[in-house]
């Protein structure tokens, strides 16, 4: 997913999982106040952790939890570095320009005093 919250569930807009056991809007993944990934079940159900339900679980890199008969693993990604666009390429031409013009009229003027 590209943001939080996000909606896991039978009829989530964000990540639906049908199956056995899992309800309309079953669970939330969000991030903690550090960055970190959290699963919040809503009040009429849980999820799995270790063959345990729990209602809440603080996600580490490799964690694995089940949503009715669907499981899930965190993993990361490496993010791909987008191309830059010409228009970006052109701004920051023009402004490496504009400071180089900049430092040559103050270094003429301190040579004329």
């Amino acid at each position: 997913m590209d943001r939080f919250p996000f909606v896991i569930g039978r009829s989530s807009d964000d990540l639906a999982v049908r199956g056995p056991g899992v309800w309309e809007k079953h669970a939330v993944v969000d991030q903690g106040e550090l960055g970190e990934l959290q699963v919040t079940c809503r009040p009429e159900t849980t999820i799995q952790s270790n063959g345990m339900p729990v209602r809440h679980l603080r996600l580490k890199l490799g964690d694995t939890f089940q949503v009715g008969v669907e499981r899930f693993r965190l993993e990361l990604a490496a993010v791909p570095q987008r191309q830059s666009r010409p228009w970006e390429v052109s701004v920051v031409t023009l402004a490496v320009g504009v400071l180089l013009v900049e430092l040559w009229l103050a270094l003429g003027w301190l040579a004329a005093v």
